[in-house]
């Protein structure tokens, strides 16, 4: 069970700790549940009686017979998945939200992945029950919404982290090296917290703390990490002596620069009056003390 693991890896010295972590690892990225992406369709039919024979309607849907994208299994409700298997479709998750171009891309981008489809159908509809169609403003509007899906799947790309699958997994190994080391069993979470934790389910084990306890620490480090990616808001201050601006500062800073070096002078004045008057005292008590 990976709860007596990680009890028995804080109870261990560290050349112990070390194949604990290491065999760990060797379960988790050796886990049949790796991270892969397949091919789904938007698909339809094309029925040339329905479009009444028009050339250029059927030329222009058949085009569209099949447009692919991807996607990645994020769920599988297998019972032989053990504790490690599922904190390992959680990494996978995270990657393919966070760094695969593939999958997880903007859900406008989907929806206009599936008009041709949607228009397909409703023209269809439109021709059934007599009604007026043009050709010209669906092939606009077609052609607009996989120009614009296209637009849209590349500023999601752009969104991504630019990790390597190797990179991402060096990533997770050193959160995975924080988390043993910092691991609270469920008592000591509760003496922690002061709290008492509720079971709601039958069949509860240590296991399902555990795998809980990874998959929240591990998306917490992946957050921080994309937040340490972002650009530092540029602080705008003013000099509280003089109400001049102050660029590029740090919050503690409070004067700008020519009025840090003035009161910067004045402090040494001071310090070396000081000084002086505390010699001629001195001095005085020497003489005359």
């Amino acid at each position: 069970m990976l709860s007596e693991l990680l009890e028995e890896y804080k109870e261990s010295d560290e050349a112990t700790k070390k194949e604990y972590l290491a065999e760990f690892k060797k379960q988790l990225w050796g886990s049949n549940f790796k991270f892969s992406s397949y091919k789904k369709y938007f698909k339809y039919k094309v029925n040339e009686k329905s479009l009444n024979n028009d050339r250029e309607l059927i030329n222009i849907f058949k085009k569209y017979e099949s447009v692919s994208y991807k996607f990645c299994k994020s769920y599988y409700k297998n019972s032989k998945m053990k504790a490690i298997d599922y904190i390992r479709v959680h990494i996978n998750n995270m990657y393919g939200y966070l760094v695969s171009e593939n999958v997880y891309l903007n859900t406008e981008y989907y929806k206009l992945l599936s008009r041709p489809k949607d228009l397909y159908f409703s023209t269809v509809k439109k021709i059934k029950s007599g009604k007026p169609v043009d050709y010209v403003s669906i092939k606009t509007e077609i052609d607009e919404s996989i120009k614009k899906a296209e637009e849209l799947r590349k500023q999601s790309v752009e969104k991504k982290l630019s990790l390597t699958l190797r990179e991402y997994k060096k990533l997770i190994n050193g959160y995975i090296d924080r988390i043993f080391e910092n691991y609270l069993t469920p008592e000591e979470y509760e003496d922690v917290n002061g709290w008492e934790m509720l079971v709601e389910h039958d069949g509860w084990t240590e296991d399902h703390y555990v795998v809980k306890y990874f998959c929240k620490s591990l998306t917490g480090y992946m957050m921080n990490y994309v937040k340490s990616l972002q650009p530092k808001e540029e602080i705008q201050k003013k000099c509280v002596n003089c109400n001049k601006d102050i660029e590029n500062t740090v919050n503690n800073k409070r004067y700008c620069t020519e009025c840090a070096k003035s009161i910067d002078r004045e402090k040494a004045k001071i310090r070396m009056r000081n000084k002086r008057l505390k010699c001629s005292k001195q001095k005085f008590i020497y003489q005359y003390g």
